[in-house]
């Protein structure tokens, strides 16, 4: 049982997010300790680690085999992800996941039999479902409050990505896991099952706008291949509709509005805030019968003295995450949510390519 007084041992794989959310993230839980850190980048692990007073790797297999460690957060880019996680699962350690998950979906599958076999509780970072508008749009919809479900249509335009000076990453390379489907829509899927379960088949169409970007680390132009913008249309299993528009190159707002419809009332949730995801919701519902509800996110003294919007709830699925190790129970979102969200985007990607409506095989 891991406590304020036994602290459940973490080490992060990763220096982007791991860094910039993680740590401050990791500090809001009391029952984790942050130990070590490991990197490809020697420098930044040995500035980050000096600065935390934690140790440091460059070395996998000598991080996941310390000790001391109890469980692993990977925050790396997609591509080793899946690798790195196998040898997470042999030193027996539990793992908490950004996304996307990897690069296929048969390499997720064989991590989840493993995961199951050593009794690792696995969680993958889908921060959506620890913000509380998302959470009153959940409950009003298990309550009927709208009806039948119909139609979800989830918007997210922004233009992070929009300046052609903005450096070649992994982001944009498909046989990295990179673009906006990996990288944003993910979140959407995963919104989509929760909200209306399982999706039976897509269609999808994308672009990429810009076609190279400079890569800092190898000093050369490299062409950009995966997409900037996506339109994704659903079908659901209950014979609902829905669509996931989003967007990295784009300019205006809202940034990001999710509406929900029924055939006894609608819910819409739309951001008020083009810079961070997750601050400025507002909630607002109708039903047939002139019932109204209007909501804004409860104010939090907390999540206020961060700096990013995304850091208390990915500290609220770091406090569940260690509750379900402690009761040994599957952690909400599981590694398995993830796997579904993984086989949503395969389906996905193939439309792409095809042009044509493509069944998601779960």
């Amino acid at each position: 049982m891991y406590t304020q007084d036994k602290k459940f041992k973490l080490g992060i794989a990763g220096m982007g997010i791991g860094s910039s959310l993680g740590v401050p993230a990791i500090n809001l839980v009391p029952e984790i300790q942050l130990v070590s850190v490991w990197g490809r980048s020697k420098a930044k692990v040995d500035e980050l680690s000096a600065s935390l007073d934690i140790k440091g790797f460059t070395d996998f297999d000598a991080f996941v085999n310390s000790s001391e460690l109890d469980g692993v957060w990977l925050a790396t880019p997609p591509s080793p992800r899946m690798d790195l996680m196998s040898k997470c699962l042999d030193a027996n350690l539990h793992v908490f996941l950004e996304k996307p998950l990897g690069l296929n979906s048969s390499d997720i599958h064989n991590n989840l039999e493993k995961a199951l076999a050593k009794n690792s509780i696995c969680g993958v970072d889908f921060e959506y479902r620890a913000h509380p508008l998302y959470q009153e749009a959940k409950q009003l919809l298990e309550t009927a409050w709208i009806g039948e479900p119909r139609s979800i249509h989830i918007r997210w335009m922004s233009g992070n990505r929009m300046d052609p000076a903005v450096p070649w990453g992994w982001y944009n390379s498909m046989s990295e896991g990179g673009g906006i489907v990996g990288a944003i829509a993910t979140h959407h899927i995963d919104l989509c099952h929760w909200l209306f379960g399982p999706i039976e088949s897509v269609q999808a169409m994308a672009s990429t706008v810009i076609p190279e970007r400079f890569d800092t680390q190898s000093s050369t132009v490299k062409v950009c291949d995966s997409p900037e913008t996506a339109f994704i249309n659903l079908r659901f299993k209950n014979g609902a509709i829905g669509s996931i528009s989003v967007s990295c190159v784009t300019f205006g707002g809202p940034p990001q509005a999710i509406e929900i419809y029924g055939d006894l009332g609608r819910i819409h949730l739309v951001s008020h805030n083009a810079k961070d995801a997750m601050r400025d919701f507002t909630l607002e519902a109708l039903d047939v019968n002139g019932r109204q509800v209007t909501s804004e996110a409860p104010f939090s003294k907390i999540d206020s003295e961060q700096r990013n919007g995304l850091i208390l709830p990915i500290s609220t699925l770091l406090k569940r995450w260690i509750t379900s190790i402690n009761n040994s129970s599957a952690m909400e979102p599981s590694f398995l949510d993830g796997l579904n969200v993984h086989n949503v985007v395969e389906a996905i990607n193939a439309s792409l390519l095809s042009g044509e409506r493509i069944f998601v095989n779960y």
